[in-house]
């Protein structure tokens, strides 16, 4: 049993020590940490734990007193310290995870820094945040005046300052009010510089005439484009869909356009089968398929291609006229049965 004693000493469970009463031996067995206890048993398969011990206990204490050999555990202190710095890397991952998100937020680095150092203490001063979390003096009071500003934090002022977080609710509560009104304030802006640009644009003469075409990539893109349009009709919109995934798209803006304009609308044989012909105001049924939305003779879309998302953007007329003659002829589009 001795031999086994030297063999877990050997894979590190024990640490020998050359002198010592035998209490020690005794109390070293006895606090030998679990997860040794676990070890020795699958090395000694065909002996209980407990009797591994007092065997051991046993054989050394059978030995002369000069040829003793007194053991200690050395396995539980190197665990803790592991098992302390699992921790540790785990709490630095979750902070950096909450500063990102403080930072989505409008917060920069350092208030958010500040902000989770000041919840782990009722009140606190600058000093002390800047040893806590590493900001310099320099920035310490920008990152303080930030969270103050934002309504995240209380300041009582002394010398020094006093400096007491509010309730993460409360905080965050305050801050998306801020962030709402920042949003308005900058919407409002936009729409004042829109409506100070569209002179500009609307004064230029001639503008109209030039048939230009635009590439749109992307379905999503086109499909918004296309919504834009039909919505934006004031007298007529002509729709021709062949794509199932497009019509589901543009469906709702097309119901919502027979309200107020004439709304024509074509789609192919397969696409009538799929749908009831009276949500859509009894569309034609379309021959060669193609995907076009033209709206008051204005603005034309077409999809060149849906699967490689491309699609182009005209206000040429002659483009325009030859779809909407499209549409009006029976050898092209047929009255759905």
């Amino acid at each position: 049993m001795v031999d086994c004693f030297l063999q877990m000493e050997q894979v590190g469970l024990l640490q020998e020590f050359s002198s010592g009463p035998p209490l020690e031996c005794h109390t070293a067995c006895i606090f030998v940490s679990l997860s040794s206890f676990q070890l020795f048993r699958s090395s000694f398969p065909s002996h209980p734990g407990f009797h591994v011990f007092s065997s051991i206990y046993r054989s050394v204490f059978l030995q002369p007193q000069g040829s003793r050999k007194i053991f200690k555990p050395s396995l539980t202190e190197s665990y803790q310290k592991k098992e302390e710095k699992n921790v540790e890397r785990i709490n630095q991952s979750i902070k950096e995870s909450i500063i990102s998100r403080f930072k989505m937020l409008g917060l920069s680095t350092n208030a958010a820094k500040a902000y989770l150092a000041l919840l782990s203490r009722p009140s606190t001063s600058a000093g002390f945040l800047c040893n806590e979390t590493g900001i310099p003096d320099s920035k310490i009071y920008y990152a303080l005046s930030e969270l103050s500003k934002k309504g995240m934090i209380i300041v009582q002022e002394g010398t020094p300052n006093i400096y007491k977080p509010l309730h993460p609710k409360e905080a965050i509560n305050n801050l998306k009010q801020q962030l709402v009104e920042n949003l308005n304030q900058m919407t409002a802006q936009a729409d004042s510089l829109a409506d100070s640009l569209s002179p500009m644009f609307e004064s230029v003469e001639g503008r109209e005439e030039i048939g230009l075409a635009y590439v749109i990539r992307g379905q999503r893109n086109i499909i918004r484009k296309m919504k834009d349009l039909i919505s934006s009709a004031e007298d007529e919109v002509v729709v021709f869909i062949s794509e199932k995934d497009l019509l589901d798209e543009l469906k709702l803006s097309i119901m919502k356009a027979k309200k107020h304009v004439e709304a024509k609308l074509a789609i192919t044989r397969q696409l009538l089968k799929t749908m009831n012909p009276e949500e859509l105001g009894q569309p034609r049924m379309l021959v060669c398929p193609c995907n076009i939305v033209i709206s008051d003779m204005k603005m034309l879309i077409t999809v060149s291609s849906w699967k490689d998302e491309v699609a182009i953007m005209t206000n040429d007329k002659a483009l325009m006229t030859v779809s909407t003659e499209y549409y009006a002829n029976p050898k092209c589009c047929e009255k759905a049965s």
